[in-house]
């Protein structure tokens, strides 16, 4: 087509320059003028006729490819209509080709398709969404997912999914559905989040949420919050809720460091206030019995010091003593005065020291006791505690809010150290992002809490850009796609094309011989072709090369030949059926029909090729090309092929060697120039008959087997799937 679009530019450029100087020069004629005006039309023409070729074959390869794409989007479309309708049961089916005419018209609206409005449709028929409760074509349901999933950039089917959550996880009616849209589309278009990341988190934290009762609005804006410092999708999501489930049951450390840093969360039953109360005055008495057991064990600890002190000087002492003995005993001596007073000073320290510990010990087995009362106290009063504490968890319906919790946790002055013991790592991770963006996270609730109408303000900004204008455009197209491809299914699936192609498939199954030999030919000839194919890869590698330029030319011409092969088959049907219609109308019988059939055949074929001729043989080469036709096709139409066999019992138009050597032997003496004398012999298949004349068989022998054998062998020759008898 380019080449054709350059030659015709090349044409009219070069006879314009070549008319100018004529015009120019003098003494040219107006007739001259139109001689040469006529040559550059006809150049023209030409061009113009090349570059329609051109364009024809294209628009053919264009055409088949847009009504298989046609069919295909038709079949994905219808695919999903059907699922739509086994979900959503029987009761659906009067109200099926109405849903899906709003589908189609939802799309025409929006910048999605309908097969992509189908597949929103069917997440809401799996959330249990009946005919009634998906709307119409301008409101309701499936309306409000297209506009949520256009402002929102995304996946309409994802947008369902995240709405139906949405609804559900926080306990709202189906008709809530445009609340979860608007504070959605209000957080994603004011906080460093998309909708994408926005269902994930919402996927994590919503059950948990609702079940603390912190709203929706308050729960996406938390997640809006986390976005804009740095956490986002799943990550916001579990923290989120790490830090709902730390309030509503924490342990017990950390219910003392809240009830120690004043801080109150939790909303409770009134079984749950007593419990809180309990827990309170256990917890203060937890802590001074805590004291008090810290003062007897330092007490203990200094007691035992003070003994062990003792025992060790009183060991001492007897050391002394032993000492100064045995060196006395050594000498040979008796002790001298001076030992004698360091005994008796050593043995009474020792008696003084032995009263002293004697004193303490009695002192340790008092603090003994209390220490062990004032350990068993506290472990009752933490078991009661943590009673307390499972009771209070048991009995909590909900925090006060996500905003109250950071206003209080600021108001404490918390640290990183005991936000960390009461939120986990995780959840403490998620709670100090949040506190750092406290001042976001409280306008953006309140946002959200307004947020009534912000869809349909961000779909009148989002409604003039070209994307969007794109976007329908696209979707238009499929509708036409859907109108096309339905077209085409209701043909292909009509009872005529369907006999058509189980007769193909029955005549190959009925030949699978054929498909045998065809097998073993390519087994056998076409294999050890390919195998040699290695070695005249250069020779082909270099004709490829020459032929290079040839190769675009050969493809065109090829391509348009084949379509016009096509058509021309068609046409030649259609001729031949006409032409057979015609006999039978005049009463010809089915040799008749066929002859008729094949000589309009043969009339148009040639006929056609003698127009074609014309220019060169005139309206003659029509004329002949028609009636040779007639006479061509109508021979053609009555020749009956013989290569099967068969036995001719009148006079027949046959084909005589078509599958090889064949014999043509009259069964009977047919009088002048029969071979009623002649001498021969011939098999048929069981039957061996010699010498018909010369001393041979006699002819009434030869009629008599005929008449009792023959039977049998036409009969045997139709099972193995000779032809007929004529």
């Amino acid at each position: 087509m380019v080449d054709a679009t350059s030659k015709m530019k090349v044409i009219i450029t070069a006879n314009a320059k070549q008319l100018t100087k004529e015009l120019e020069a003098a003494g040219k004629s107006s007739e001259t003028f139109e001689n040469k005006l006529s040559k550059s039309m006809k150049a023209v023409r030409k061009a113009v006729a090349g570059l329609t070729l051109g364009i024809a074959t294209l628009g053919a390869a264009m055409t088949f490819r847009f009504i298989k794409d046609s069919i295909k989007t038709w079949i994905q479309f219808e695919e999903q209509m059907v699922r739509i309708t086994a979900i959503m049961g029987n009761e659906f089916l009067p109200h099926a080709e109405t849903f899906e005419r709003q589908l189609r018209d939802i799309a025409a609206e929006s910048r999605f398709t309908a097969t992509e409005v189908a597949e929103a449709a069917g997440v809401l028929a799996l959330a249990g969404l009946q005919f009634d409760d998906m709307g119409t074509a301008t409101e309701g349901a499936v309306y409000d997912l297209a506009r949520f999933a256009e402002a929102a950039g995304g996946d309409i089917e994802m947008a369902a999914g995240i709405g139906i959550a949405g609804v559900k996880a926080f306990g709202m009616e189906i008709e809530e559905m445009g609340r979860v849209m608007n504070v959605a589309t209000n957080t994603f278009t004011s906080s460093f989040v998309t909708l994408e990341t926005f269902g994930q988190g919402m996927k994590f934290l919503g059950p948990t949420a609702a079940a603390a009762q912190v709203s929706f609005e308050e729960a996406a804006a938390a997640i809006g919050a986390l976005g804009n410092a740095g956490l986002q999708g799943t990550i916001a999501g579990t923290g989120l809720r790490m830090s709902i489930n730390k309030l509503l049951s924490p342990t017990t450390d950390a219910r003392r460091a809240m009830d120690r840093l004043g801080l109150d969360f939790v909303r409770l039953t009134p079984a749950g206030q007593q419990a809180q109360a309990t827990f309170r005055m256990l917890s203060a008495s937890i802590t001074s019995l805590k004291v008090d057991v810290a003062k007897t064990t330092a007490e203990m600890k200094i007691l035992n010091g003070q003994m062990t002190d003792m025992s060790i000087e009183e060991q001492r002492n007897q050391l002394a003593i032993a000492q100064i003995r045995q060196r006395a005993s050594k000498e040979g001596r008796d002790l001298n005065a001076q030992e004698v007073k360091s005994i008796q000073r050593l043995e009474s320290a020792s008696a003084d020291l032995s009263i002293q510990q004697q004193e303490l010990s009695i002192r340790q087995q008092e603090l003994a006791k209390v220490q062990q009362k004032e350990n068993e106290e506290l472990v009752n009063m933490e078991a009661a505690a943590s009673a307390a504490n499972e009771t209070m968890g048991n009995q909590v319906t909900g925090l006060t809010s996500l905003i109250d919790v950071v206003d209080q946790l600021n108001a404490a002055g918390a640290t990183t150290s005991e936000i960390l013991e009461i939120f986990s790592v995780r959840g403490g991770t998620a709670m100090l992002a949040l506190l750092g963006q406290a001042d976001a996270f409280r306008e953006l609730t309140q946002a959200n809490i307004e947020a009534e109408g912000t869809l349909d303000e961000f779909l009148e900004l989002l409604s003039g850009s070209t994307g969007r204008k794109l976007a329908i455009l696209r979707a238009d197209f499929e509708e036409t796609q859907l109108v096309i491809g339905q077209a085409f299914m209701e043909a292909a699936v009509s009872d005529e094309f369907i006999n058509t192609f189980t007769l193909i498939s029955q005549a190959i199954r009925e030949n699978k011989q054929d498909f045998v030999e065809l097998g073993e030919v390519f087994a056998n000839v076409i294999l050890p072709m390919l195998a040699k194919l290695p070695d005249q890869i250069g020779t082909f590698t270099r004709l490829m090369s020459d032929l290079k330029p040839l190769i675009s030319v050969i493809a065109t011409v090829m391509y348009a030949l084949v379509g016009v092969l096509w058509v021309a088959a068609q046409i030649l049907k259609t001729v031949a059926d006409a032409g057979r219609w015609i006999a039978k109308v005049a009463g010809a019988g089915e040799g008749g029909q066929d002859m008729a059939g094949g000589a309009a055949a043969g009339a148009w074929t040639l006929g056609g090729l003698g127009a074609a001729a014309g220019t060169a043989f005139g309206p003659a080469g029509t004329i002949i090309g028609g009636v040779g036709g007639a006479i061509v096709g109508g021979v053609a139409g009555a020749v009956t092929a013989m290569a099967e066999g068969g036995v001719v019992m009148k006079p027949t138009l046959a084909l005589v060697g078509e599958a090889g050597p064949e014999a043509v032997i009259p069964l009977t003496d047919g009088g002048a120039g029969g071979m009623g004398g002649a001498t021969m012999v011939f098999n048929f298949d069981a039957i061996t008959i010699n010498s018909l004349g010369g001393g041979g068989m006699h002819e009434e022998a030869i009629r008599f087997i005929i008449a009792k054998e023959f039977p049998k062998i036409i009969k045997a020759s139709y099972g193995r799937g000779a032809r007929g008898v004529f």
